[in-house]
């Protein structure tokens, strides 16, 4: 059985509409680090749609479960670009 992608099935997309952001927009001065690809994937989906930022997204953050074991290289390929990220959002806003 296919686990459905949160971005293509209609339910679980609305659920993201109905729960995740009006959440987001109560906070402020927030870090998103999404845990794995499918969170990236509605993450940038969301930000091509123009309902997210993404000066506040860490992406290439790998799922951190045991399950993952490629999470080890992902985060070595990715860390670079996740520490420019997150230079950037804190010098953007020295009161964090």
């Amino acid at each position: 059985m296919a686990i459905p992608s949160m971005g293509k099935n209609a339910f679980l997309y609305q659920a993201v509409f109905e729960s995740f952001l009006p959440e987001l927009d109560q906070l402020k001065n927030l870090l998103i680090i999404p845990l794995g690809k499918s969170v990236e994937a509605v993450l940038r989906q969301l930000l091509d749609e123009n309902r997210i930022q993404k000066e506040r997204i860490l992406w290439g953050f790998p799922h951190p479960s045991g399950a993952n074991g490629y999470r080890v290289k992902q985060f070595e390929n990715t860390k670079t670009e996740m520490q420019s990220i997150l230079r950037d959002m804190f010098n953007s806003n020295p009161l964090l």
